[in-house]
């Protein structure tokens, strides 16, 4: 067996982080002499029981051979930190994963990777904003890349594939199992039209613990972090967190004060974290230039320049924001009669710039 196949092996004995098993392949010299000398390794001082008994009755060839026949059937690769395949920034922070198990393709430039996370449980701000801010990154060269989950995450994937851009899906469980189930054919085409990658072995369930060690990877694989609506206890702040150790940008959209969901966002903006209303100021904040790509802000005051609107339609689009509006509402501060109303709101919803919500509410996209 080869040194790298170690480490695959290695990756998948349970009970020990990834930063531990780094420093245990340091003191031993290898990941070869680890399995070769159980009994040394066992003696290490920072050594866990768990990885101890784990390790024990773990048989290198036997997992390397197991993972690799699974890796083939799932049309997928392992890679290793001693790979030059494996991703650059994520080979810059403290602990990186031994190992990678990857399906699709990995650009090997991602210096313009930025993650977007946050709340499972999106208001329609949230939704319209991650759509609009997705798309704009995808315009202006950039890599989207989040975790699946329900949410924000989701609707970042989702964007970025609409706008025939590149996506990135880092998994808290093995490759071969969908998690949220409902993301089973969402994973397929991010694998697709991107990657989707995990530092877990195969059949490794969704365990809650699993969650917080991902969202190190999130972060590590991206030059920045932009949290889009968070609760105060969101797991989209622990990759913050991470992102801060890791020396990543933390970014975060205003929200709502009385919303739930935008108190973990505003407290990291108070923090330090970068206050986004459009893609320019995340160009700004990681330095690179906007170009040739110029677009609107999450919250303008107009559509794109070039959707031509009446005096008419301006005055009700202005009426309108990223939060719901009745059309009672509407129909107060316009001004107009009611009939005139209702056609410049379809006229409006025709040209793809606001949308029309369950009980006559409106909202901008």
């Amino acid at each position: 067996m080869e040194e790298r196949e170690f480490w695959i092996a290695l990756n998948a004995v349970s009970g020990m982080g990834a930063g531990q098993k780094l420093r245990l392949i340091n003191e031993l010299g290898s990941a070869e002499e680890i399995f070769r000398a159980k009994a040394k390794a066992a003696s290490w001082s920072e050594c866990r029981p768990l990885f101890i008994q784990n390790l024990q009755f773990a048989d290198a060839e036997a997992i390397v051979r197991q993972e690799e026949k699974k890796a083939h059937l799932a049309k997928a690769a392992i890679i290793t930190l001693l790979d030059t395949a494996f991703p650059q920034l994520l080979r810059e922070i403290y602990d990186p994963p031994l190992a990678l198990y990857v399906k699709g393709s990995l650009p090997q430039d991602m210096s313009r990777s930025l993650a977007i996370v946050g709340s499972r449980r999106a208001t329609h701000y949230g939704q319209l904003v991650t759509e609009r801010i997705s798309r704009d990154l995808v315009a202006c060269g950039f890599l989207i890349v989040s975790g699946l989950a329900r949410g924000i995450d989701t609707i970042a994937h989702r964007s970025a594939l609409a706008s025939a851009g590149e996506t990135i899906a880092v998994l808290g469980c093995g490759l071969d199992v969908a998690y949220p189930p409902e993301n089973k054919n969402l994973m397929e085409q991010i694998a697709n039209q991107g990657a989707v990658l995990s530092e877990f072995p195969f059949g490794t369930e969704p365990h809650k613990m699993n969650f917080p060690i991902r969202n190190r990877i999130i972060s590590g694989i991206s030059a920045g972090v932009l949290i889009i609506e968070a609760g105060e206890k969101s797991g989209a702040l622990i990759t913050a967190n991470c992102a801060l150790e890791q020396g990543r940008e933390v970014l975060a959209i205003p929200g709502n004060i009385y919303s739930p969901t935008s108190r973990g966002t505003n407290q990291l903006i108070k923090q330090g974290a970068r206050l986004v209303e459009g893609v320019e100021d995340i160009l700004e904040e990681l330095g690179i230039s906007a170009g040739e790509h110029s677009s609107g802000t999450a919250g303008s005051q107009s559509p794109s320049s070039n959707i031509k609107l009446t005096r008419e339609e301006g005055k009700i689009y202005a009426l309108l924001s990223y939060d719901p509006v009745p059309i009672d509402v509407i129909i107060l501060k316009s001004g107009l009669c009611p009939q005139d109303i209702h056609t410049i709101l379809l006229t409006l919803e025709m040209k793809g710039i606001i949308k029309q919500l369950p009980g006559k509410l409106f909202i901008r996209i």
